[in-house]
Protein backbone atom coordinates (compact mmCIF):
# COMPACT_ATOMS: atom_id res chain seq x y z
CA UNK A 1 0.00 0.00 0.00
CA UNK A 2 1.49 3.55 -1.09
CA UNK A 3 1.52 6.18 1.81
CA UNK A 4 1.89 9.85 0.52
CA UNK A 5 4.47 11.88 2.62
CA UNK A 6 5.37 15.51 1.95
CA UNK A 7 8.24 17.93 3.19
CA UNK A 8 9.54 21.08 2.93
CA UNK A 9 12.78 19.88 1.86
CA UNK A 10 13.92 18.68 -2.02
CA UNK A 11 16.43 16.42 -2.98
CA UNK A 12 18.29 18.58 -3.53
CA UNK A 13 18.89 20.15 -0.32
CA UNK A 14 16.84 23.25 -1.13
CA UNK A 15 13.92 24.30 0.82
CA UNK A 16 10.54 23.75 -1.26
CA UNK A 17 7.84 21.34 -0.66
CA UNK A 18 8.58 18.10 -2.36
CA UNK A 19 5.77 14.95 -1.97
CA UNK A 20 6.72 11.24 -3.06
CA UNK A 21 5.09 7.91 -1.65
CA UNK A 22 6.36 4.71 0.04
CA UNK A 23 5.40 1.62 1.34
CA UNK A 24 6.31 -0.65 3.71
CA UNK A 25 9.90 -0.91 3.83
CA UNK A 26 10.83 1.80 1.96
CA UNK A 27 12.78 5.26 2.47
CA UNK A 28 13.55 8.44 0.81
CA UNK A 29 16.87 10.04 0.96
CA UNK A 30 16.83 14.07 1.18
CA UNK A 31 20.37 14.65 0.59
CA UNK A 32 22.42 18.10 0.65
CA UNK A 33 20.43 19.98 3.49
CA UNK A 34 21.98 23.00 5.13
CA UNK A 35 22.50 22.23 9.32
CA UNK A 36 19.05 23.68 10.60
CA UNK A 37 15.96 23.08 12.78
CA UNK A 38 12.88 23.88 10.26
CA UNK A 39 12.86 20.82 8.74
CA UNK A 40 9.20 19.17 8.49
CA UNK A 41 8.01 15.84 7.19
CA UNK A 42 4.29 14.58 7.40
CA UNK A 43 2.28 11.71 6.13
CA UNK A 44 -1.36 11.93 3.97
CA UNK A 45 -3.73 10.75 6.15
CA UNK A 46 -4.52 6.99 4.55
CA UNK A 47 -8.47 5.70 4.49
CA UNK A 48 -8.14 2.57 6.50
CA UNK A 49 -4.30 3.01 8.33
CA UNK A 50 -3.75 4.78 11.26
CA UNK A 51 -0.41 6.59 11.95
CA UNK A 52 0.74 4.60 15.32
CA UNK A 53 4.47 6.81 15.93
CA UNK A 54 6.31 9.27 13.79
CA UNK A 55 9.94 9.34 15.31
CA UNK A 56 13.31 10.97 14.40
CA UNK A 57 16.63 9.27 15.27
CA UNK A 58 17.71 12.35 16.73
CA UNK A 59 14.92 12.67 19.06
CA UNK A 60 13.60 15.61 17.01
CA UNK A 61 9.32 16.13 16.15
CA UNK A 62 9.28 15.70 12.04
CA UNK A 63 7.14 18.78 12.88
CA UNK A 64 10.69 20.51 13.55
CA UNK A 65 13.47 18.48 12.52
CA UNK A 66 16.97 19.64 14.07
CA UNK A 67 19.46 18.58 11.27
CA UNK A 68 23.26 19.44 12.31
CA UNK A 69 26.43 19.50 9.55
CA UNK A 70 27.02 16.41 8.71
CA UNK A 71 24.56 14.32 10.56
CA UNK A 72 22.09 11.93 8.67
CA UNK A 73 18.40 11.78 10.73
CA UNK A 74 16.38 9.28 9.92
CA UNK A 75 12.51 9.58 10.20
CA UNK A 76 10.07 7.05 10.41
CA UNK A 77 6.56 6.54 9.95
CA UNK A 78 4.97 3.42 11.55
CA UNK A 79 1.41 2.77 10.45
CA UNK A 80 -1.29 -0.08 11.57
CA UNK A 81 -4.33 -0.96 9.69
CA UNK A 82 -7.67 0.20 10.90
CA UNK A 83 -10.57 -2.72 11.85
CA UNK A 84 -13.72 -2.73 11.95
CA UNK A 85 -16.32 -3.35 15.08
CA UNK A 86 -19.51 -4.95 14.54
CA UNK A 87 -22.19 -5.10 17.29
CA UNK A 88 -25.02 -7.13 17.00
CA UNK A 89 -28.47 -8.05 18.89
CA UNK A 90 -29.69 -11.65 19.53
CA UNK A 91 -32.59 -12.58 21.49
CA UNK A 92 -34.54 -15.44 22.87
CA UNK A 93 -37.25 -15.75 21.44
CA UNK A 94 -36.41 -14.50 17.94
CA UNK A 95 -39.85 -13.08 16.81
CA UNK A 96 -39.72 -9.54 19.12
CA UNK A 97 -39.68 -6.41 17.90
CA UNK A 98 -38.05 -5.05 21.03
CA UNK A 99 -35.65 -2.18 20.62
CA UNK A 100 -32.81 -2.62 22.96
CA UNK A 101 -30.54 0.59 23.83
CA UNK A 102 -27.08 0.52 23.71
CA UNK A 103 -24.10 3.30 24.36
CA UNK A 104 -20.49 3.55 23.28
CA UNK A 105 -17.40 5.01 24.09
CA UNK A 106 -17.12 8.78 22.79
CA UNK A 107 -14.30 7.38 20.49
CA UNK A 108 -16.99 5.16 18.42
CA UNK A 109 -19.50 7.39 16.50
CA UNK A 110 -22.24 7.34 17.57
CA UNK A 111 -22.09 6.80 21.05
CA UNK A 112 -25.82 5.57 21.32
CA UNK A 113 -27.70 4.00 19.18
CA UNK A 114 -30.60 1.06 19.19
CA UNK A 115 -30.86 -2.53 17.64
CA UNK A 116 -33.68 -5.41 17.43
CA UNK A 117 -33.43 -9.01 17.13
CA UNK A 118 -30.33 -9.90 14.33
CA UNK A 119 -29.37 -6.30 13.56
CA UNK A 120 -25.97 -5.17 13.40
CA UNK A 121 -24.10 -1.83 14.01
CA UNK A 122 -20.45 -1.38 12.48
CA UNK A 123 -18.12 0.70 13.30
CA UNK A 124 -15.43 1.20 10.43
CA UNK A 125 -11.56 2.68 9.93
CA UNK A 126 -11.54 1.95 14.01
CA UNK A 127 -7.52 2.25 14.93
CA UNK A 128 -6.11 -1.30 16.29
CA UNK A 129 -6.29 -0.91 20.10
CA UNK A 130 -7.66 -1.84 23.18
CA UNK A 131 -10.19 0.17 25.16
CA UNK A 132 -13.36 0.44 23.25
CA UNK A 133 -16.12 -0.13 25.17
CA UNK A 134 -20.35 -1.13 24.53
CA UNK A 135 -22.88 -1.48 27.23
CA UNK A 136 -26.33 -2.74 26.39
CA UNK A 137 -28.94 -0.80 28.77
CA UNK A 138 -31.28 -2.83 30.90
CA UNK A 139 -34.54 -3.74 29.15
CA UNK A 140 -37.67 -4.40 31.13
CA UNK A 141 -38.98 -8.21 30.68
CA UNK A 142 -35.43 -9.32 29.23
CA UNK A 143 -32.08 -10.36 30.89
CA UNK A 144 -28.33 -10.10 29.08
CA UNK A 145 -27.48 -13.93 29.33
CA UNK A 146 -23.90 -12.93 27.98
CA UNK A 147 -21.96 -10.38 26.01
CA UNK A 148 -19.50 -11.76 23.89
CA UNK A 149 -16.78 -10.20 21.12
CA UNK A 150 -15.41 -12.78 18.75
CA UNK A 151 -11.70 -11.87 19.67
CA UNK A 152 -11.80 -13.13 23.09
CA UNK A 153 -12.05 -9.39 24.35
CA UNK A 154 -14.69 -8.25 27.36
CA UNK A 155 -17.23 -6.18 25.98
CA UNK A 156 -16.52 -3.04 28.38
CA UNK A 157 -12.58 -3.14 27.00
CA UNK A 158 -12.43 -4.00 23.39
CA UNK A 159 -9.61 -4.68 21.45
CA UNK A 160 -9.39 -4.17 17.72
CA UNK A 161 -6.74 -5.56 15.95
CA UNK A 162 -4.96 -4.69 12.84
CA UNK A 163 -6.89 -5.02 9.68
CA UNK A 164 -9.41 -7.45 11.54
CA UNK A 165 -13.44 -7.30 11.96
CA UNK A 166 -14.27 -7.83 15.44
CA UNK A 167 -17.63 -9.03 16.35
CA UNK A 168 -18.97 -8.71 19.90
CA UNK A 169 -22.81 -10.08 20.46
CA UNK A 170 -25.15 -9.43 23.08
CA UNK A 171 -27.76 -12.08 23.74
CA UNK A 172 -31.26 -11.95 25.92
CA UNK A 173 -33.62 -13.90 27.02
CA UNK A 174 -37.57 -12.80 27.80
CA UNK A 175 -37.32 -12.98 31.83
CA UNK A 176 -41.52 -13.68 31.58
CA UNK A 177 -43.81 -14.79 33.59
CA UNK A 178 -44.95 -18.58 32.89
CA UNK A 179 -47.92 -19.83 35.18
CA UNK A 180 -49.26 -23.00 35.24
CA UNK A 181 -51.30 -25.09 37.48
CA UNK A 182 -52.11 -28.63 37.90
CA UNK A 183 -54.87 -30.86 40.25
CA UNK A 184 -55.52 -34.31 41.19
CA UNK A 185 -57.87 -36.05 43.23
CA UNK A 186 -55.72 -38.55 43.81
CA UNK A 187 -57.23 -40.94 41.45
CA UNK A 188 -60.29 -41.87 43.92
CA UNK A 189 -64.34 -42.78 43.21
CA UNK A 190 -66.30 -41.00 45.06
CA UNK A 191 -69.82 -41.62 46.38
CA UNK A 192 -72.03 -39.70 47.82
CA UNK A 193 -71.10 -37.81 51.17
CA UNK A 194 -67.71 -38.42 50.27
CA UNK A 195 -65.16 -35.81 50.49
CA UNK A 196 -62.78 -35.15 47.70
CA UNK A 197 -59.43 -33.43 48.53
CA UNK A 198 -58.11 -31.70 44.99
CA UNK A 199 -54.86 -30.69 45.13
CA UNK A 200 -53.50 -27.97 43.24
CA UNK A 201 -49.65 -27.79 41.93
CA UNK A 202 -48.92 -23.95 40.67
CA UNK A 203 -45.41 -23.20 39.25
CA UNK A 204 -43.52 -20.39 37.64
CA UNK A 205 -41.54 -21.62 34.93
CA UNK A 206 -40.99 -18.05 33.88
CA UNK A 207 -37.63 -16.00 34.53
CA UNK A 208 -39.51 -12.97 35.89
CA UNK A 209 -40.94 -13.12 39.24
CA UNK A 210 -44.99 -13.35 39.27
CA UNK A 211 -46.43 -10.41 41.92
CA UNK A 212 -50.12 -10.94 42.85
CA UNK A 213 -50.39 -14.64 41.95
CA UNK A 214 -54.03 -15.63 42.56
CA UNK A 215 -55.59 -19.53 42.38
CA UNK A 216 -59.13 -19.66 41.44
CA UNK A 217 -61.56 -22.40 42.42
CA UNK A 218 -65.43 -22.88 41.88
CA UNK A 219 -67.43 -25.00 44.29
CA UNK A 220 -68.04 -27.97 41.47
CA UNK A 221 -71.74 -29.05 40.69
CA UNK A 222 -73.54 -31.35 43.57
CA UNK A 223 -70.73 -30.49 46.36
CA UNK A 224 -70.62 -28.29 48.86
CA UNK A 225 -66.95 -26.49 50.18
CA UNK A 226 -65.42 -27.50 53.50
CA UNK A 227 -62.04 -26.29 53.38
CA UNK A 228 -59.02 -25.34 54.54
CA UNK A 229 -59.60 -22.01 55.51
CA UNK A 230 -56.78 -20.51 53.83
CA UNK A 231 -59.25 -19.85 50.14
CA UNK A 232 -61.94 -16.90 50.60
CA UNK A 233 -65.04 -19.03 50.62
CA UNK A 234 -66.54 -20.07 54.12
CA UNK A 235 -66.86 -23.78 55.09
CA UNK A 236 -70.67 -24.74 53.82
CA UNK A 237 -70.16 -22.67 50.26
CA UNK A 238 -72.45 -24.11 47.70
CA UNK A 239 -71.94 -25.15 44.63
CA UNK A 240 -70.73 -22.44 41.99
CA UNK A 241 -69.22 -20.57 44.28
CA UNK A 242 -65.85 -19.20 43.42
CA UNK A 243 -63.21 -19.28 45.97
CA UNK A 244 -59.46 -17.78 45.81
CA UNK A 245 -56.61 -18.42 47.72
CA UNK A 246 -53.84 -15.32 47.43
CA UNK A 247 -50.47 -16.68 47.16
CA UNK A 248 -48.42 -13.24 46.73
CA UNK A 249 -45.44 -13.03 45.23
CA UNK A 250 -43.76 -16.18 43.49
CA UNK A 251 -40.88 -16.47 42.03
CA UNK A 252 -39.52 -17.18 38.91
CA UNK A 253 -38.67 -21.25 38.64
CA UNK A 254 -40.78 -21.71 41.91
CA UNK A 255 -43.72 -23.91 42.87
CA UNK A 256 -46.27 -24.12 45.29
CA UNK A 257 -49.30 -26.30 46.45
CA UNK A 258 -52.58 -26.08 47.71
CA UNK A 259 -55.63 -28.10 49.04
CA UNK A 260 -58.79 -27.61 47.98
CA UNK A 261 -61.60 -29.95 49.70
CA UNK A 262 -65.19 -30.81 48.92
CA UNK A 263 -68.43 -32.72 50.05
CA UNK A 264 -70.58 -34.42 47.83
CA UNK A 265 -73.93 -34.18 48.49
CA UNK A 266 -75.39 -37.32 49.87
CA UNK A 267 -78.26 -37.58 46.99
CA UNK A 268 -77.08 -36.95 43.53
CA UNK A 269 -79.52 -37.07 40.44
CA UNK A 270 -79.12 -40.33 38.49
CA UNK A 271 -77.12 -38.49 35.79
CA UNK A 272 -74.64 -37.38 37.58
CA UNK A 273 -71.13 -39.91 36.61
CA UNK A 274 -68.51 -37.56 38.02
CA UNK A 275 -67.57 -34.41 39.65
CA UNK A 276 -65.95 -32.12 37.55
CA UNK A 277 -63.80 -29.39 39.06
CA UNK A 278 -61.98 -26.74 37.13
CA UNK A 279 -59.05 -24.28 38.67
CA UNK A 280 -57.27 -21.49 36.99
CA UNK A 281 -54.54 -19.32 38.11
CA UNK A 282 -53.35 -15.58 37.43
CA UNK A 283 -51.46 -12.60 38.20
CA UNK A 284 -51.11 -8.91 38.30
CA UNK A 285 -51.09 -8.27 35.02
CA UNK A 286 -53.21 -11.36 33.84
CA UNK A 287 -56.03 -13.17 36.12
CA UNK A 288 -56.41 -16.23 34.10
CA UNK A 289 -53.11 -17.31 32.33
CA UNK A 290 -53.31 -21.25 32.57
CA UNK A 291 -56.27 -23.92 33.96
CA UNK A 292 -56.38 -27.21 34.65
CA UNK A 293 -59.42 -29.45 35.66
CA UNK A 294 -60.09 -33.01 37.55
CA UNK A 295 -63.14 -35.56 37.00
CA UNK A 296 -63.50 -37.58 39.83
CA UNK A 297 -66.08 -40.69 38.83
CA UNK A 298 -69.06 -40.83 41.19
CA UNK A 299 -70.42 -44.56 42.20
CA UNK A 300 -74.10 -44.21 41.82
CA UNK A 301 -76.46 -46.87 42.62
CA UNK A 302 -80.49 -47.00 44.35
CA UNK A 303 -81.26 -49.97 46.31
CA UNK A 304 -84.85 -50.38 46.99
CA UNK A 305 -86.28 -52.98 49.04
CA UNK A 306 -89.87 -53.72 49.98
CA UNK A 307 -91.41 -55.64 52.74
CA UNK A 308 -94.91 -56.21 53.97
CA UNK A 309 -96.42 -57.25 57.76
CA UNK A 310 -100.48 -58.29 58.38
CA UNK A 311 -99.14 -57.39 62.09
CA UNK A 312 -99.68 -60.93 62.66
CA UNK A 313 -103.17 -61.18 62.25
CA UNK A 314 -105.48 -64.16 61.43
CA UNK A 315 -108.19 -63.68 59.04
CA UNK A 316 -111.52 -64.86 58.76
CA UNK A 317 -114.04 -65.57 55.95
CA UNK A 318 -115.55 -62.03 55.42
CA UNK A 319 -113.17 -60.40 57.40
CA UNK A 320 -110.51 -57.95 56.35
CA UNK A 321 -107.04 -58.32 56.20
CA UNK A 322 -104.73 -55.38 56.42
CA UNK A 323 -101.24 -55.09 55.30
CA UNK A 324 -98.45 -52.85 55.50
CA UNK A 325 -95.60 -52.04 52.81
CA UNK A 326 -92.78 -50.82 54.14
CA UNK A 327 -90.56 -49.55 51.15
CA UNK A 328 -87.09 -47.69 51.21
CA UNK A 329 -83.99 -46.97 48.83
CA UNK A 330 -81.20 -48.10 50.89
CA UNK A 331 -78.60 -47.07 47.81
CA UNK A 332 -76.96 -43.70 47.05
CA UNK A 333 -78.89 -42.34 44.37
CA UNK A 334 -82.41 -41.16 44.72
CA UNK A 335 -85.14 -42.72 42.24
CA UNK A 336 -87.60 -41.44 40.46
CA UNK A 337 -91.00 -43.59 39.26
CA UNK A 338 -91.26 -45.56 41.73
CA UNK A 339 -94.42 -48.59 41.38
CA UNK A 340 -95.19 -51.18 43.60
CA UNK A 341 -97.73 -53.79 42.37
CA UNK A 342 -100.23 -56.10 44.56
CA UNK A 343 -101.78 -58.79 42.86
CA UNK A 344 -105.34 -59.58 44.97
CA UNK A 345 -104.91 -62.79 46.63
CA UNK A 346 -106.84 -65.57 45.78
CA UNK A 347 -110.24 -66.05 48.09
CA UNK A 348 -110.29 -62.37 48.50
CA UNK A 349 -111.67 -58.95 46.77
CA UNK A 350 -109.90 -55.64 47.41
CA UNK A 351 -111.18 -52.83 49.28
CA UNK A 352 -108.49 -50.26 49.84
CA UNK A 353 -107.50 -48.02 49.79
CA UNK A 354 -108.69 -46.61 46.66
CA UNK A 355 -106.69 -43.49 46.52
CA UNK A 356 -103.81 -44.84 46.69
CA UNK A 357 -104.13 -48.15 44.11
CA UNK A 358 -105.37 -47.78 40.57
CA UNK A 359 -107.93 -50.85 40.97
CA UNK A 360 -111.64 -50.43 42.46
CA UNK A 361 -113.01 -51.41 45.42
CA UNK A 362 -114.41 -54.88 45.16
CA UNK A 363 -111.54 -55.93 42.38
CA UNK A 364 -111.59 -59.79 42.69
CA UNK A 365 -108.58 -61.85 43.29
CA UNK A 366 -106.00 -61.99 40.59
CA UNK A 367 -106.51 -58.81 39.68
CA UNK A 368 -103.24 -56.66 39.34
CA UNK A 369 -103.05 -53.07 41.41
CA UNK A 370 -100.21 -50.40 41.27
CA UNK A 371 -99.37 -47.71 43.52
CA UNK A 372 -96.96 -45.17 42.01
CA UNK A 373 -94.39 -43.07 44.15
CA UNK A 374 -92.50 -40.10 42.47
CA UNK A 375 -89.81 -40.41 44.01
CA UNK A 376 -87.48 -41.86 46.68
CA UNK A 377 -84.40 -40.68 47.77
CA UNK A 378 -81.31 -42.18 48.86
CA UNK A 379 -82.02 -43.37 52.17
CA UNK A 380 -85.43 -42.82 52.21
CA UNK A 381 -88.25 -44.63 53.26
CA UNK A 382 -91.71 -44.67 52.99
CA UNK A 383 -94.90 -47.15 53.62
CA UNK A 384 -98.12 -47.90 52.53
CA UNK A 385 -101.44 -49.81 53.09
CA UNK A 386 -103.36 -52.50 51.01
CA UNK A 387 -106.38 -54.10 52.37
CA UNK A 388 -108.40 -56.92 51.00
CA UNK A 389 -111.73 -59.12 52.30
CA UNK A 390 -111.61 -62.57 52.92
CA UNK A 391 -114.64 -64.58 50.62
CA UNK A 392 -117.33 -65.68 53.42
CA UNK A 393 -117.25 -69.00 52.58
CA UNK A 394 -113.71 -71.00 51.63
CA UNK A 395 -113.07 -74.26 49.39
CA UNK A 396 -111.70 -76.97 51.94
CA UNK A 397 -108.11 -77.21 53.21
CA UNK A 398 -107.49 -73.85 52.62
CA UNK A 399 -105.85 -72.37 55.33
CA UNK A 400 -103.77 -69.39 54.64
CA UNK A 401 -103.83 -66.11 52.52
CA UNK A 402 -100.74 -65.58 50.62
CA UNK A 403 -100.06 -62.04 49.50
CA UNK A 404 -97.31 -60.73 47.30
CA UNK A 405 -96.14 -57.58 46.15
CA UNK A 406 -93.06 -56.20 44.13
CA UNK A 407 -91.13 -52.77 43.84
CA UNK A 408 -89.65 -51.41 40.85
CA UNK A 409 -89.13 -48.97 37.48
CA UNK A 410 -89.26 -49.36 34.12
CA UNK A 411 -85.81 -49.96 33.74
CA UNK A 412 -85.90 -52.67 37.10
CA UNK A 413 -89.28 -53.80 37.76
CA UNK A 414 -88.75 -56.44 39.92
CA UNK A 415 -86.22 -54.73 42.07
CA UNK A 416 -87.66 -56.67 44.87
CA UNK A 417 -90.26 -58.44 46.60
CA UNK A 418 -92.48 -58.80 49.65
CA UNK A 419 -94.71 -61.93 50.67
CA UNK A 420 -96.62 -61.96 53.67
CA UNK A 421 -98.98 -65.50 54.54
CA UNK A 422 -102.37 -64.97 56.38
CA UNK A 423 -103.89 -67.31 58.43
CA UNK A 424 -107.13 -68.67 57.97
CA UNK A 425 -109.79 -69.56 60.81
CA UNK A 426 -112.07 -71.37 59.21
CA UNK A 427 -113.68 -75.29 59.56
CA UNK A 428 -116.52 -76.91 57.92
CA UNK A 429 -119.79 -77.19 60.70
CA UNK A 430 -121.76 -80.45 59.72
CA UNK A 431 -125.47 -81.15 60.75
CA UNK A 432 -127.71 -83.92 59.94
CA UNK A 433 -131.18 -84.40 61.03
CA UNK A 434 -133.57 -87.49 60.46
CA UNK A 435 -137.43 -87.51 60.32
CA UNK A 436 -140.31 -90.25 59.74
CA UNK A 437 -142.75 -88.04 58.28
CA UNK A 438 -145.05 -89.30 61.18
CA UNK A 439 -145.62 -92.46 59.51
CA UNK A 440 -146.68 -95.40 61.97
CA UNK A 441 -144.86 -98.78 61.82
CA UNK A 442 -146.95 -102.13 61.08
CA UNK A 443 -145.42 -105.72 61.27
CA UNK A 444 -143.95 -106.38 57.62
CA UNK A 445 -144.48 -102.46 56.93
CA UNK A 446 -142.23 -100.43 55.66
CA UNK A 447 -140.86 -97.17 57.77
CA UNK A 448 -139.46 -94.17 55.64
CA UNK A 449 -136.77 -91.78 57.09
CA UNK A 450 -135.85 -88.56 55.73
CA UNK A 451 -131.98 -87.70 56.24
CA UNK A 452 -131.13 -84.29 55.64
CA UNK A 453 -127.97 -82.73 56.04
CA UNK A 454 -125.92 -78.90 56.05
CA UNK A 455 -122.53 -77.32 56.28
CA UNK A 456 -123.34 -74.50 58.78
CA UNK A 457 -119.40 -73.72 58.83
CA UNK A 458 -117.61 -71.25 57.10
CA UNK A 459 -115.28 -73.71 55.14
CA UNK A 460 -116.59 -76.98 52.88
CA UNK A 461 -116.44 -80.10 53.96
CA UNK A 462 -114.93 -83.50 51.34
CA UNK A 463 -115.28 -87.12 52.27
CA UNK A 464 -118.46 -86.63 53.97
CA UNK A 465 -120.18 -90.04 55.35
CA UNK A 466 -123.67 -90.46 56.72
CA UNK A 467 -123.76 -93.21 59.19
CA UNK A 468 -127.52 -94.40 60.21
CA UNK A 469 -128.25 -97.50 62.29
CA UNK A 470 -130.03 -100.13 61.52
CA UNK A 471 -133.34 -100.11 64.22
CA UNK A 472 -133.98 -103.37 66.12
CA UNK A 473 -136.67 -105.53 64.71
CA UNK A 474 -136.12 -104.60 61.21
CA UNK A 475 -134.33 -105.17 58.05
CA UNK A 476 -132.51 -102.69 55.53
CA UNK A 477 -134.51 -102.34 52.46
CA UNK A 478 -131.82 -101.10 49.58
CA UNK A 479 -134.39 -100.91 46.34
CA UNK A 480 -137.09 -97.96 47.70
CA UNK A 481 -133.96 -95.82 49.59
CA UNK A 482 -131.76 -93.07 48.07
CA UNK A 483 -128.13 -93.92 46.71
CA UNK A 484 -124.88 -93.85 48.87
Amino acid sequence: TPFQFTANVADDGTMADTNFTLRNGESKLLAGILPGNGYRVAETAKTGWGLSTATCSDGSSVTTIDVEAGETVTCTFANIQQGTLIVRKVTDPELTDTAFSFTADNTLAPNSFTLTNGQMRTFDLLDARSGYRVRELAMANWQLTSSTCSNGSPTTNICIDPGATTTCIFRNAGTLVDLHIAKTDGGITAEPGDTIVYTLLYRNDGTQDAAAVVVTEQVPANTVFVGPGAWSCAVGAPAGTLCRYAVGNLGARKTGQIPFKVKVNEELPSSVTHIHNLATVGYLEAANVAESSEDTPVKLAAELSLSKDDDGATAEPGGAVLYTLNYSNQGNLAVNNVVITETVPLHTTFVGPSALWNCPVGSPSGTVCTQSIARIGANESGASTFSVKVVSALPPNVTMIENRAQIGTAALPNADIGTEPTELRASPDLTVNITNKNESAIPGGIVRYRITFANIGTQGATNVVITKNIPTYTSFRAAPSSNG
